[in-house]
């Protein structure tokens, strides 16, 4: 299964549609544009090679080249200007197929690092398929003290080394949080064969490792993950706890800095009494639309849809949910991690004839080109949209 970012998903692709105005509490007022300039996938009568069933992750070259993965664990890809190009991957259990796109990355042009997490491997596509090597990930991934890891994001540092977060299952969820490996950052080596060294222990920054119900959000929401510059990165959870953290994957022992934005301090989740049909099972999986996880009723409150960076901002796109309604915003940071404001959409963008509609950002280029995905017609459809900033940050 590609990676598909979260339910709340909305303002980015409004905004573009509406082609909005909305101002950043930075230094001073700012209007933000987005300007619509390509869009794959809304011709049905198209051939099927520009159409998506349910489009996951997007990347591109330095070339413009636009990489998108599929739910038939394909990557696809069309030049920067909407024409297809090539296919690469498919389902199986074979050479060059895959039984899970969770994670991808373009390592340059026309090759791509595909991470299957249910096959345990990783393959190197190049020339735009034409070759490939694989590797299996080491066994200590998915056997450290009782976790089980899900890869979820790779980000290159450099040509030597590459910086992988994963989501941490607890199998032996009843296990001590003392006695589990929490860290969720890991840099390994450019042939993904040894691990070099890993960062960020989750419950030492984002959870309380005493309650259960955190040990849960822990290991069944994801993380966000984000390249900055000199090999740092930074990171935030799906259920936000209103800061950014910036790891500095250079250094040994991997020095954490907090970065407090608007939201420090909200509430991020909300625990409601349940009828007791749902307690005969002692844990239920919590969904995406308040759901169930024991005695509890969930509700997420505060939350980090998309973590996104390119060569001059880092953009943190948070929902901020009370009950069946929700404000939308996107956190401005610098590449050193200095936060410098927010935007706010209003509600009127995201919804539509009473229902929430569904946009998911998934790439920011280095021209300030912003990729998603646009479910409000019905059919996913892939946009692309120019941010313009009118005191020119861009």
């Amino acid at each position: 299964m590609y990676i598909f970012s979260n339910f709340f998903f909305v303002v980015t692709g409004i905004l573009v549609a509406t082609l909005s105005q909305v101002r950043v509490q930075a230094q001073e007022p700012t209007n933000i544009h987005f300007e619509e300039i390509l869009t794959l996938g809304d011709d049905e009568r198209a051939p099927l090679k520009y159409q998506f069933a349910g489009p996951g992750a997007i990347d591109t070259d330095d070339a413009g080249n636009i990489y998108i993965a599929g739910t038939n664990n394909t990557i696809r890809v069309f030049t920067a200007q909407g024409v297809y190009k090539a296919t690469m991957g498919g389902r199986g259990r074979g050479p060059d197929e895959f039984l899970d796109i969770t994670a991808f990355a373009v390592i340059g042009e026309g090759a791509v690092a595909i991470n299957d997490s249910r096959l345990l491997r990783i393959t190197l596509f190049y020339h735009f398929g034409d070759s490939s090597v694989t590797h299996a990930l080491p066994k200590s991934w998915n056997s450290r003290i009782g976790n089980r890891r899900v890869q979820k994001n790779i980000v290159p540092l450099d040509d030597q080394t590459y910086a992988i977060s994963s989501k941490v299952r607890d199998v032996y969820f009843d296990r001590p949080a003392s006695e589990l490996d929490n860290r969720v950052v890991h840099v390994i080596n450019y042939d993904f064969s040894t691990f070099k060294r890993s960062y960020f222990d989750v419950y030492e920054y984002l959870f309380d490792p005493q309650k259960k119900l955190e040990r849960k959000l822990a290991t069944d929401w994801d993380y966000r993950l984000a390249k900055l510059e000199d090999k740092k990165v930074a990171i935030t959870h799906e259920v936000f706890d209103g800061n950014v953290y910036i790891i500095d994957l250079s250094s040994t022992d991997g020095s954490i800095k907090k970065v407090p934005g608007s939201f420090t301090g909200k509430e991020r989740y909300l625990e409601l009494d349940t009828n007791k049909k749902y307690r005969k099972n002692k844990y239920y999986r919590v969904t995406r639309s308040g759901g169930v996880l024991g005695k509890f009723r969930f509700q997420k409150k505060l939350m980090s849809d998309a973590l996104l960076s390119n060569e001059k901002w880092l953009l943190n796109f948070v929902s901020v949910n009370e009950g069946n309604k929700g404000q939308y915003y996107i956190e401005f940071y610098t590449l050193e991690g200095e936060y410098k404001g927010h935007t706010q959409i209003d509600d009127d963008f995201v919804i539509q004839e009473g229902m929430r509609t569904r946009f998911f950002p998934k790439h920011l280029d280095d021209d300030n080109n912003l990729y998603y995905v646009d479910y409000s017609s019905g059919i996913p459809v892939v946009k692309v949209a120019k941010i313009i900033l009118d005191n020119g940050l861009n």
